[in-house]
């Protein structure tokens, strides 16, 4: 089985442009005939998905038929051996293992136990938005773990959406990871249901697992109280397409360890051709904005050029003991190779002397947020999140935020003398909100995001040229950018009224467009 995944991969990463893949198509095929007996795989399926590429009239079609017996020889061709299989495993390791050869592969628990030396804390409270899959009655399945250092509590605050009519169904069970059959909790939503919290008592210290299940074209925005309790994601994750974190990016699972001993970590991320081509390296670091420890961006290099899946980071040796970030993600789903899959919920760097605080002022009749430091500012450096949008200041103790930043906005308030930082939702500030209402109501004014109307992008459908229109008058769109449905950027555009994707395949796309520094986002459709 691992021989054919070997074999599978090197056909459906081989980035050569237009590359005659017959010759990896027959070894596949003669492989899956030779092991179909074993029933590791559908070997009749899926050799039939390999040679329904090519016309009915081609040889290759003809040589590896499953209908009349050729791909099988007619039960002439000899079935896998022992030997083989010793073989095809040694060639296997001679060919890929000295690739990679250093591992670090560490519990949950240990590294868990490291978090006060490197000044980072659980994050408080987790915000994700859980969506369906397109699948058989569109079911999805998520899974947050945690470890409580004692007995206690965490909540849950949900709000469910149904979108098939009649139906619904969404399912929470909390059970313990370290013990065998242990339920703490299991509760369920139907159709009828409406938003509400449940809290969940945990008996002991220990490995607990929160799994949300859902069907019939069910929703939900969860709000996670952690109370001291370290939730994280075990496995791949970045990249998941139905857990969104879109709305409160500080919620996202990013953090990652760096253990003692490795130059480099690998990761690799399914890297599907996209408009003639692959993503590249650079993409691929833009997508997931990976920062160390001290907050400088971290770029993503190729292994090999002959491998367009497979990645590495360089690791320097005073950042053993640290903890990385990735801060976004866009449609690829990174796994690491060399180190575990464990992506913690966290609150980064923090120190008690590095804090500010949130103040909504009135300047000429608009409502403008104001941060203020209550320390010292030579070595600070604020970056603001909104969305995907980014704001940078240095050294000021005061900072005045444009109008249109949004309550869901990122604060993070960084001092570059030792790397220690304090994050803030804004929206998780109560008294700013308040201070906010209070304003808009005592010069009529409102959050702008919410007074202009959404732009359109016509005709849509097109054949390839859209226009941007807002308020019914054509307008200028700072920045355009158009993804596929795997969430590949094919194409941007800036300070233009009108695009053009004509060379782009016929399908449905997404797009994300700013103006006046408000991103808006929806769908097109291609001709």
């Amino acid at each position: 089985y691992l021989h054919y995944m070997i074999l599978y991969f090197d056909l459906a990463n081989n980035d050569q442009q237009k590359m005659p893949k017959a010759d990896k198509d027959a070894a596949l095929c003669i492989y899956l005939a030779k092991v179909h007996k074993m029933q590791l795989v559908n070997s009749y399926y899926l050799i039939d998905n390999i040679a329904s590429r090519y016309p009915a009239t081609d040889n290759f079609y003809l040589q590896y038929n499953i209908i009349n017996g050729t791909a099988y020889q007619n039960g002439n061709l000899p079935l896998i051996t022992g030997e083989e299989i010793d073989n095809n495993f040694l060639q296997d390791v001679s060919k890929y293992s000295n690739q990679i050869e250093e591992f670090k592969l560490e519990e949950a628990t240990d590294i868990k136990d490291r978090f006060n030396k490197a000044n980072i804390a659980p994050l408080s409270k987790i915000n994700a938005r859980i969506g369906y899959t397109n699948g058989i009655n569109y079911y999805n399945i998520t899974a947050f773990h945690l470890i409580a250092p004692a007995a206690g509590t965490f909540s849950v605050q949900y709000t469910p959406r149904f979108d098939m009519p009649g139906k619904g169904y969404i399912n929470f069970l909390v059970e313990a990871a370290d013990k065998t059959l242990q339920i703490v909790k299991d509760f369920s939503l139907d159709k009828n249901s409406t938003a509400g919290t449940f809290t969940v008592n945990l008996p002991a210290a220990g490995r607990y697992i929160l799994t949300v299940v859902s069907k019939y074209k069910s929703a939900v925005d969860l709000t996670i109280n952690t109370n001291g309790n370290y939730f994280y994601k075990n496995g791949a994750f970045i990249g998941n397409t139905t857990e969104s974190y879109n709305a409160d990016l500080n919620s996202l699972p990013g953090y990652f360890y760096i253990p003692a001993g490795l130059s480099k970590i690998y990761f690799n991320t399914p890297n599907s051709i996209s408009g003639g081509k692959y993503a590249t390296a650079e993409t691929i670091s833009n997508s997931f904005n990976i920062k160390d420890s001290k907050g400088t961006l971290v770029k993503a290099r190729l292994v090999t050029p002959k491998d367009s899946t497979f990645f590495y980071l360089e690791i320097p040796e005073d950042a053993a003991g640290t903890f990385w970030h990735v801060t976004k993600t866009i449609g690829y789903n990174l796994r690491f190779i060399n180190i575990n899959n464990v992506l913690w919920y966290t609150q980064g760097n923090i120190c008690g002397n590095t804090n500010f605080v949130v103040a909504v002022i009135n300047v000429k009749g608009t409502c403008i947020t104001q941060l203020t430091t209550t320390g010292k500012t030579q070595t600070l450096n604020w970056e603001v999140n909104d969305n995907g949008r980014i704001l940078k200041y240095s050294n000021q103790a005061v900072v005045d935020l444009p109008d249109y930043i949004s309550s869901n906005a990122i604060i993070k308030l960084t001092d570059s003398s030792n790397g220690c930082s304090f994050i803030k939702r804004l929206a998780d500030d109560t008294i700013y909100l308040r201070a906010k209402n209070a304003c808009s109501s005592a010069t009529g004014a409102a959050n702008p995001a919410a007074v202009k109307p959404a732009p359109l992008l016509f005709p849509n459908p097109s054949s390839g040229i859209f226009n941007c229109m807002q308020k019914g008058v054509i307008t200028v769109a700072g920045e355009i950018v158009i993804y596929n449905t795997q969430g590949i950027k094919i194409n941007s555009f800036k300070n233009v009224k009108q695009f053009n994707i004509s060379n782009a395949p016929a399908g449905l796309y997404f797009y994300q467009i700013v103006i006046n520094g408000i991103v808006y986002k929806g769908k097109i459709v291609k001709l």
